[in-house]
């Protein structure tokens, strides 16, 4: 496995694009950190072979962490230069999972300097509180709990309200309600 982790950081210093990676290739480099961990503990301290499992321990804790940070700067640069795109075919499960919280914060900060340069600045982005979206229901609704904690509900069909931003996305997905210009 260290050969493999090698192989891939070596990869991925020396090309600007992403890399293709096993999409389980960092649970497997995980297992094997843990094996070297349990093996390391299991020998004598002063032993040859157990000073030269340490090194390995190490360099490869490295080498996980510089490949990590290499393939995470390439994401977000991508994302940041909005012309370019990621295969999700070269992303690991993990990167998969941040590529979208990443893809999600980069529209909303688009959504912000959007604002700014239109003068629509919303006074809860500079008090840091959330911001409200109004919805009319579609559907009758049970109860719900915003992401302020805040109970909203229960709504009837046609009714308007105004939400958390955060919780219309699958309210709108679902066509349990529409989203209302004001």
């Amino acid at each position: 496995m260290y050969k493999k982790l090698y192989d891939a950081w070596l990869k991925e210093e020396e090309k600007s694009e992403i890399q293709p990676l096993p999409e389980d290739f960092f649970k497997n480099v995980s297992s094997y950190l843990k094996e070297l961990k349990v093996e390391v503990r299991g020998l004598d301290e002063k032993s040859l072979r157990a000073k030269l499992k340490r090194q390995e321990l190490e360099k490869a804790v490295w080498l996980t962490k510089r490949l990590i940070e290499r393939r995470l700067k390439k994401i977000v640069k991508s994302l940041f230069e909005e012309k370019r795109s990621i295969s999700q075919n070269n992303l690991t499960t993990e990167e998969k999972k941040i590529y979208g919280y990443l893809e999600k914060a980069f529209k909303g900060l688009e959504e912000i300097i959007e604002g700014i340069l239109e003068g629509k600045v919303s006074s809860s982005f500079s008090e840091g509180k959330e911001e409200k979206i109004v919805l009319r229901f579609l559907k009758e609704t049970p109860s719900m709990v915003g992401v302020d904690l805040k109970v909203y509900g229960p709504f009837k069909a046609e009714d308007v309200v105004s939400v958390p931003l955060k919780n219309i996305e699958s309210l709108i997905k679902h066509g349990i309600a529409k989203k209302i210009s004001i």
